[in-house]
């Protein structure tokens, strides 16, 4: 308001002068039309002027540029509002831009930006390596859904899970899991190396997965070596001892680290933790041991 307020003044002020100088110039005309004139007329003419000076509204024009200021602040108002509504548009369709792939970068934080051409360069790469990746002649769904029932009908037979478990166990209408892969933009290369992921979220062997993890977990935790986060993994490294002159700390960074995680080694780790620490669940290791098996080999 005070700016307006200024404004106001400066250009009243300004209105005033331009009226003034063009009744001067009308004066000095006058003069210049009626030299040697009687001086009552000149002084006649000059009192008009003056009059006409006083009857000037200024009201008038600072109503306008009012009116001008709010017309102003309407368009902008409009325009800003336009803006934020174009915006989540604009998201719309670069979302829908079939040359680009939108992924969340890997350690998670910004999301990234690919080209097409680039993503699945990324992920023929990975998937080459026949060490890790076969390519199959057909849908395994329906033998993995006849092992499945296979162990859960051993399981309700022996009385080592419940009627609800077993039906959480044989969920139907499951997902085929796809493979994708996530930048690691954190590496600073270019193009970034991808993360491979199989997305099992809504798969056959989910329920498999979940059912273990409730078995398996206190179990992982009792394990000297295995940190719950980056943050347990910081309290536990300034706990220990630590001699900057003779010692230095270092750090292994292993390539393709789940997929070169050794799959029946890991399921001797499993059998030995159960057996080591059986609990008076009705379940057996055993059991959870041929489903985790069963998840493991798949490679969920």
């Amino acid at each position: 308001m005070a700016i307006a307020s200024g404004v106001k003044r400066t250009l009243t002020s300004e209105l005033r002068d331009i009226e003034r100088n063009k009744h001067t110039a009308e004066c000095k005309a006058a003069l210049q039309g009626n030299a040697g004139n009687d001086m009552s007329i000149l002084q006649k003419q000059w009192n008009e002027v003056e009059s006409r000076l006083r009857k000037f509204d200024y009201r008038h024009y600072t109503k306008r540029l009012q009116m001008e200021e709010d017309r102003s602040s309407r368009m902008l108002a409009w325009l800003v509002k336009g803006e934020q509504k174009r915006a989540p548009i604009n998201a719309i369709r670069l979302d829908t831009d079939p040359s680009i792939i939108i992924k969340p970068a890997d350690k998670g934080g910004p999301t990234v930006i690919l080209s097409v051409a680039m993503y699945k360069d990324q992920c023929q790469c990975l998937l080459g390596d026949a060490h890790h990746y076969k390519r199959l002649s057909q849908d395994p769904t329906p033998d993995i859904q006849e092992e499945i029932s296979f162990l859960v009908t051993r399981g309700m037979e022996n009385d080592w899970i419940t009627r609800p478990e077993a039906a959480f166990l044989t969920q139907s209408n499951q997902k085929i899991p796809y493979f994708c892969i996530l930048p690691k933009i954190q590496k600073g290369k270019v193009p970034p190396p991808g993360r491979p992921i199989v997305s099992g979220i809504g798969s056959i062997l989910e329920p498999l997965s979940q059912f273990c993890d409730v078995f398996l977990q206190p179990l992982v935790k009792q394990i000297p070596t295995y940190p719950k986060d980056t943050t347990d993994a910081l309290v536990l490294l300034d706990s220990m001892p630590f001699d900057r002159n003779t010692e230095l700390l270092i750090t292994l960074d292993v390539e393709s680290l789940y997929t070169n995680i050794p799959q029946e080694a890991t399921l001797e780790v499993i059998c030995e933790l159960s057996e080591n620490n059986r609990s008076d669940s009705r379940t057996p290791p055993e059991f959870i041991l041929d489903l985790a098996h069963l998840a493991e080999l798949l490679r969920i």
